[in-house]
């Protein structure tokens, strides 16, 4: 009777927990079961349903869900927030860009007045440059010092421009007309992409001294010289004789003569690119001018120049340029291995020993020194550039028909990029 009573209170209680599982889903069904019949095993189903209803890995779930959900917002705010950053960097760029865009044309105006009355428009200082302007400049390195002035990189205030600023001290009247010539052709060259860019003129006067303040576009490669003499080009050598020829050239176009070509004047912007500069001794001709003058520097001049001979100065910087390619492809100076006593009488220049101008001489130096096969087209350039006497050398139509040049052009024009400022 009582193992009935027993029984029976057991049935009882398996349906009622029956009862609450299936209609309230509990999750206790493994753990009854053993407590009312310890002696059989749970039945598939309600193990199945605990395994299906694990509490713990529920609560987890929730739990990544709800880190995913803060992490989700987070991105969100973070995207949102780059995207006002974004936002705001390309409205600087563009404020920036509008307000070069309105000082290239202010300059372009100003400097366009110069051409017209250089004495008049040229911008006038009451103090010592880098005091006066000091709220847009400041003053960065010295770049360099000459006999008339030195040159410095400077830097605009609150932006990450650079420029070259060139004071040049003015004693005579022989001297402001050379560095208005200097100035005025830089203005000419402008918008030539191959030429240093000038950007601003400011004078001042002190006393029976001039001084002038000459703002230019900064190269930060230094020059020629120097990356040939350290070994450090680099860009390929022909690339770089194509942007010195095509420079040259556009000093031609504008009928200008630059007189001091040399690699100490070919300055390398920060893509190791061309940019001649330095037309402190420039002037203008017509093509059929002649000149009379000797300036330049002694190793890069002509045979007509050193005789102090009249000449066509523009076949003279042809001359130049030919001494100056060939510096670039050897890394030697085109006088090395010649008799360097120049003769002095009276403190000018007679020349040479006799026969560093010859043909023969220029043939030794370019078999010995461009031997190679590759430098065939190369030696035949140098040979028309070389020439001792002025009638023989090659013009601009002999050197644009060359295979040197045709060969640079296809391989170059649409490949060479300049900055431009």
């Amino acid at each position: 009777m009582k193992k009935l009573v027993v029984m029976e209170i057991k049935v009882f209680f398996l349906l009622f927990f029956s009862y609450i599982n299936k209609n309230f889903s509990c999750d206790c069904c493994d753990e009854c079961w053993e407590i009312f019949f310890p002696d059989k095993k749970p039945s598939s189903k309600y193990s199945d349903k605990n395994k299906k209803l694990d509490i713990p890995s529920i609560i987890d779930e929730e739990k990544e869900e709800g880190e995913k959900g803060v992490e989700e917002n987070e991105e969100e705010n973070e995207g949102e927030k780059e995207g006002e950053e974004n936002k705001k960097e390309e409205e600087r760029k563009k404020n920036e860009e509008e307000e070069n865009k309105k000082e290239e044309e202010e300059n372009k105006v100003y400097l366009e007045s110069l051409l017209k009355d250089f004495d008049n428009n040229v911008r006038r200082l009451s103090r010592i440059f880098l005091r006066d302007k000091q709220d847009i400049y400041e003053k960065c390195r010295l770049l360099g010092r000459g006999a008339s002035g030195v040159v410095c990189k400077i830097k605009k205030k609150n932006k990450e421009k650079f420029f070259a600023l060139k004071w040049i001290v003015v004693k005579d009247n022989n001297g402001l007309k050379e560095i208005q010539k200097e100035i005025q052709n830089m203005i000419r060259l402008r918008n030539e992409k191959k030429i240093v860019k000038i950007f601003d003129v400011y004078k001042l006067k002190a006393n029976s001294k001039v001084t002038f303040y000459i703002i230019m576009e900064f190269c930060e490669n230094g020059n020629l010289d120097k990356a040939i003499e350290n070994k450090q080009i680099k860009k390929e050598k022909d690339e770089l004789a194509y942007q010195i020829i095509n420079a040259v050239h556009s000093c031609y176009k504008k009928k200008i003569v630059h007189r001091d070509l040399k690699p100490q004047n070919i300055f390398l912007d920060k893509d190791w690119n061309v940019k001649l500069g330095d037309f402190g001794i420039s002037d203008n001709f017509e093509y059929d001018g002649e000149d009379s003058s000797r300036v330049g520097s002694l190793r890069y001049m002509c045979y007509e120049i050193i005789q102090d001979l009249a000449h066509n100065p523009f076949k003279a910087d042809l001359y130049s340029l030919g001494v100056l390619l060939y510096e670039l492809y050897t890394g030697i100076s085109y006088s090395e291995g010649e008799d360097e006593n120049f003769i002095y009488k009276n403190g000018n220049i007679i020349g040479y020993k006799d026969n560093f101008y010859t043909n023969e001489n220029v043939e030794l130096k370019l078999n010995k020194n461009l031997a190679d096969e590759k430098y065939k087209n190369l030696k035949i350039l140098l040979t028309g550039l070389l020439q001792q006497f002025e009638k023989y050398r090659w013009d601009w139509e002999n050197i644009f028909d060359s295979e040197f040049y045709k060969e640079l052009d296809k391989k170059y024009k649409e490949k060479v990029i300049y900055l431009n400022v």
